[in-house]
């Protein structure tokens, strides 16, 4: 047994309910202690397609209180710019432990039987979290270049849309969602694939995770906000809506219907959001090439994280983000976008529907 069972003194036989998820090309079979936790994790999961099958990653969960091993943990060093330290870690002969310090969850991650502790039905997100980091790792180690960024298909088009935190990718991704034929890939995290069609964008199972301003301003969203919510909300001064931090799930298929949900598509547009909100001027959209303004490249890049193993086991002793030239290769063949002006989705959408020929509601 690993050491993440031998340390906190667990077995397989505490692990005695199990569910079936098949993302993309790769099936997980989890495990835990609590049906509960299943059951909302299958809901969570439901629009994507689970199959039964012999060969799967196992993914224990073990819905307790935290259980603290006794090591030594190292801080671990964030992405540039980024100050608040979310986690810290230490490696082991055969995994690492990952404590994450806002939940106080305990993680150890493992090539091939990872293992979460603590409460991960009270802390969902962080347990939906966890699970998709298996699948950021398979994605890796096939050779997908990891993205910041958000990603739908919308007639044929593949869109992937990034921006600085915060900056509006995910409105904007939602808001591309109300045109006709549009799939969602992916909300925060995307990998690039060269193959020899062109360039794939893959994304994970997360659905897209919002502030309370994407909701207020969206028909199709308000209402997962209370009416309560919705007067509170409304009253707030625009800027200070858009930087407030309160998260909500969107659930995709719920919202936009049966076969709105996808796993990857080919990938023809880049839109890079270098916007200013709260100012009013119109939206300018720009062809771009990355070669000449590696600048934007930082509303792309991402670091693969803590989690990250390569094939060997190896990880990363901190937050390293790919180099600019490597990005710069893979989307050398797709058609790179920059939005200055003001932030305005309304603007924005109607400027990408006349720049790459998108059918909307109203033509």
């Amino acid at each position: 047994m690993h050491t993440g069972f031998n340390t906190l003194s667990l077995t397989t036989q505490d692990f005695y309910c199990s569910l079936q998820l098949t993302f993309d090309r790769q099936n997980y079979q989890v495990k835990s202690n609590s049906p509960e936790l299943l059951q909302a994790l299958g809901q969570y999961f439901s629009g994507y397609e689970t199959r039964v099958t012999s060969s799967a990653v196992s993914i224990y969960l073990y819905d307790d209180e935290v259980q603290q091993p006794a090591i030594q943990w190292q801080k671990w060093t964030a992405e540039a710019g980024k100050t608040r330290q979310k986690e810290q870690y230490c490696d082991v002969e055969d995994g690492r432990w990952i404590h994450k310090l806002k939940t106080g969850m305990v993680l150890f991650q493992h090539l091939s039987a990872p293992l979460a502790i603590g409460p991960c039905e009270q802390f969902l997100s962080q347990t939906v979290n966890f699970i998709i980091n298996q699948h950021i790792n398979y994605l890796q180690q096939q050779g997908g270049l990891i993205c910041h960024a958000a990603c739908l298909q919308v007639q044929q088009q593949g869109i992937a849309i990034a921006a600085l935190s915060g900056g509006g990718k995910s409105t904007t991704m939602l808001k591309l969602m109300d045109l006709p034929d549009s799939q969602f890939i992916s909300n925060d995290r995307l990998f690039l694939f060269a193959e020899s069609s062109g360039i794939v964008a893959r994304g994970v199972a997360k659905q897209p995770r919002v502030n309370p301003g994407t909701l207020l301003n969206n028909p199709k969203l308000v209402d997962i906000l209370s009416v309560k919510r919705q007067q509170e909300l409304a009253s707030m001064p625009g800027n200070a809506l858009w930087q407030l931090e309160e998260k909500y799930d969107v659930m995709v298929e719920q919202v936009y219907g049966k076969a709105s949900l996808g796993h990857s598509c080919p990938l023809q547009q880049v839109v890079l959001l270098n916007w200013q909100p709260g100012h009013n001027a119109p939206v300018s959209m720009q062809s771009v090439s990355l070669d000449s303004r590696p600048d934007l490249i930082k509303a792309i890049a991402k670091s693969p994280g803590s989690f990250y193993q390569d094939a060997r086991g190896a990880f990363l002793n901190a937050a390293i983000i790919p180099p600019n030239q490597v990005y710069q290769d893979r989307l050398r063949s797709v058609q790179v976008w920059e939005v200055t002006g003001g932030a305005d989705f309304d603007q924005l959408t109607d400027l990408l529907s006349q720049k790459i020929s998108l059918q909307t509601m109203s033509s």
